[in-house]
């Protein structure tokens, strides 16, 4: 095939105008990082991808960034390993290279999070066992990943430990609307940075279900900053140790949000839950009718379950374990100063409190992930509930009347034997005595 000379310029022609946009796009990505540490074939590589615009199509028609600000990356600890110490498949002598078939844009984010556990293995092993990559096994797309948290080319350096910028927010806005205007949030935004962030709570990679750091709570959480916890509660608070391991941090510390008591399904033996495989599916089947009945779990039904699961394994003891909670997970977060905090016992130890209208029962995932069922208020205030509820009742507080009435009969009745064997000594040692006055 001939080609003229007409045409043969204009294919030079065009290949210059490609040089010398390349070029210009060169320079000014080196003008702009002139006083930073970018290495030369960094600043080659950010010759096109430091073009604002530009990405590429998965099959299913997501847009795939390619875009570099050369900028942010001049200022991202990954500057030190380059380009290539994470893109080590392209060669710059063949670039582009064969195009990959990408299926979507979360598909290829999942991917090359294998590339960061090539320098990080150590967070990659503690995400790995972490709630986030439950849900990514799971399939959730909205479950965050290594790039969710950490722009992949901008990650500055406690970035994350700074409240404007905390990557958190993206996924839980409704916590940290509610985490800013606690005390700690007030603390944090005045510039006291000993003040917790989301990190300093539920650590950065190793993150637990939201119900199983509630329950470490006081132990493992609260007390790593207010280590004088108990000392400070048993100087006003009765049975100060028994409070604080059934009744969560944020039901007394974030006063007027709405509270529950949740009932958690336990190994008498290895206080250890009972986990959604350990043999619940008739509980479950059960909870569900009721729930989709609206009416719950009553205490003949809870009573009648825990049985059946006691048959279903002999020698062990399935018991509910009461926890007082807040509602709702971002409620947990509007803790206030602790001079706000409910210190009057008859917000929960009086008839029909209202923390104790709210009842649910609760089976764990193997992920530590609740699965809650509704459960009638009356599961902690019948007689039947007893032996059901025993690790979390305390005179006066479930409302079991009766149990209250003979519960206090054995005290007096305990307390009537030793003062009766002193009266009873008195009355001899005075008989005696007129004995001896009269021979």
């Amino acid at each position: 095939m001939k080609i003229s000379r007409k045409t043969a310029f204009a294919g030079r022609h065009g290949l210059f105008v490609l040089a010398m946009a390349a070029g210009l796009a060169g320079w000014l990505v080196s003008a702009k990082a002139q006083d930073t540490a970018l290495s030369d074939p960094d600043k080659a590589c950010l010759g096109c991808h430091g073009m604002e615009g530009m990405d590429k199509k998965a099959a299913n028609g997501d847009s795939i960034p390619l875009h570099v600000p050369a900028d942010i990356f001049a200022k991202s600890v990954h500057t030190a390993v380059g380009c290539t110490g994470c893109h080590y498949d392209i060669k710059a002598d063949a670039h582009p290279a064969t195009p990959k078939n990408i299926t979507s844009a979360r598909a290829f984010s999942v991917e090359t999070v294998q590339t960061c556990r090539n320098c990080h293995d150590d967070k990659f092993k503690e995400w790995e066992n972490s709630i986030h990559a439950s849900l990514v096994r799971d399939g959730n797309p909205a479950a965050p990943i290594c790039s969710d948290c950490h722009s992949p080319h901008g990650v500055i350096k406690n970035a994350a430990s700074a409240m404007e910028s905390v990557p958190c927010r993206g996924c839980h806005s409704d916590v940290y609307e509610a985490y800013a205007g606690s005390v700690h949030g007030k603390l944090r935004e005045s510039g006291q940075i000993m003040a917790p962030l989301c990190a300093g709570c539920h650590t950065a990679h190793s993150i637990t279900a939201a119900n199983v750091a509630m329950e470490l709570g006081l132990k493992s959480i609260c007390t790593g900053c207010h280590a004088d916890t108990f000392e400070k509660h048993k100087t006003w608070l009765p049975n100060a140790g028994l409070h604080l391991e059934t009744v969560s941090c944020a039901a007394c510390h974030a006063p007027g949000v709405p509270r529950q008591v949740n009932l958690r399904l336990v190994d008498q033996a290895t206080q250890k839950r009972i986990a959604e495989q350990s043999g619940v599916p008739r509980f479950e089947a059960a909870a569900r009718a009721n729930d989709g009945r609206g009416t719950g779990l009553g205490p003949v039904e809870v009573w009648t379950l825990l049985r059946s699961l006691e048959r279903d394994k002999p020698g062990d003891q399935t018991v509910l374990l009461g926890r007082l909670e807040v509602q709702k997970g971002a409620d947990a977060h509007k803790l206030a100063a602790k001079g706000k905090a409910v210190s009057d016992c008859g917000t929960c130890h009086r008839q029909g409190a209202e923390a104790f209208q709210t009842v649910s029962l609760s089976v764990a995932r193997p992920d530590g992930r609740l699965i809650r069922y509704g459960a009638q208020s009356d599961v902690l205030s019948s007689i039947v509930s007893v032996d059901s509820i025993k690790g979390f009742y305390a005179i006066g507080a479930t409302r079991i009347d009766l149990v209250d009435y003979l519960v206090i009969l054995a005290l007096v009745g305990g307390a009537a034997i030793p003062v009766g064997h002193l009266l009873l000594g008195w009355f001899v040692r005075r008989a005696n005595r007129r004995g001896a006055a009269k021979a």
